[in-house]
């Protein structure tokens, strides 16, 4: 009880602080003072029982304009990045005992999600051109369709637990932006 109470007040007084912008620096709460500090702090509005942070919203892949898919998707996963973290301080400040954990399922599904993106950009991509910094992008390609799949089917300490450290589902988000940044930056290049 005294958990939820306190994210009550902390919620609250976050609204009020990032409307007025005022700070009291000597007539302050220690939630004031703690939200003045750590200006990025947010708070989720999720339910921690049914929640819709980690939802993946699928973009449609058209050959014809490959760059339009590697913009949405990127806004996707920025956005999946930041509920993530918003989710981990909501959970921290319910004081919840999987804090920084997230649902091993969460995590197939963003490496399956991973390695659609990347079977769809090997699908535009031909093996005839011999251009050294062509054959970079294609070996870059098939090596993160290596690691996804060794990951998917690899059996790992955690794999039986039902929730997992969240930084595995980080470090996967953060590599999946990297792949559209790469594969962005190779339609650029050879288009």
């Amino acid at each position: 009880m005294v958990s939820i109470s306190l994210f009550e007040k902390i919620k609250k007084q976050e609204k009020r602080l990032r409307n007025k912008k005022t700070f009291n620096k000597f007539h302050s709460s220690n939630i004031n003072i703690f939200l003045s500090y750590k200006q990025n702090f947010k708070i989720s509005k999720c339910k921690l029982e049914r929640c819709r942070c980690f939802k993946i919203n699928k973009v449609q892949f058209q050959k014809n304009n490959p760059l339009l898919y590697t913009e949405k998707t990127k806004k996707n996963i920025q956005k999946l990045i930041r509920m993530n973290e918003k989710h981990f301080n909501a959970a921290k400040v319910k004081l919840d005992q999987f804090g920084e954990c997230v649902k091993r399922s969460v995590i197939k599904k963003g490496v399956v999600y991973h390695l659609e993106t990347l079977r769809k950009f090997r699908s535009l991509i031909n093996n005839k051109n011999k251009d050294p910094e062509y054959t970079k992008y294609l070996n870059y390609i098939e090596s993160e369709m290596c690691k996804c799949e060794d990951f998917s089917d690899e059996i790992v300490p955690w794999q039986y637990n039902e929730y997992v450290p969240g930084i595995i589902h980080l470090v996967s988000l953060h590599a999946h932006y990297h792949t559209l940044k790469l594969l962005q930056s190779f339609i650029m290049h050879f288009s």
